[in-house]
């Protein structure tokens, strides 16, 4: 799979595939990812793959949920009384 946000500055772009795509059916969508009067999507979209990565990191945090002492007990779970 291939994700890539780009910002052409001309109607045409050349789309490199990886050579496993080669001979197998391929879809191609393109459209437009944030309004263009926003600076916000332009701005994100830029940063590296581990720069986005830490920015969902950091707002999802307050979300997360701390599993590393929980045991799964299947008779517990199947306790019908």
């Amino acid at each position: 799979m291939i994700r890539k946000i780009v910002f052409p500055q001309q109607r045409t772009y050349l789309l490199e595939l990886p050579e496993e795509f080669i001979g197998k059916e391929v879809e191609v969508l393109a459209f437009e990812v944030t309004d263009s009067s926003s600076t916000q999507g332009k701005v994100f979209a830029n940063q590296s793959q581990d720069e986005r990565l830490q920015y969902l990191k950091k707002a999802l945090a307050p979300y997360r949920v701390d599993l590393s002492n929980y045991t799964f007990d299947r008779n517990e779970a199947n306790d019908y009384e």
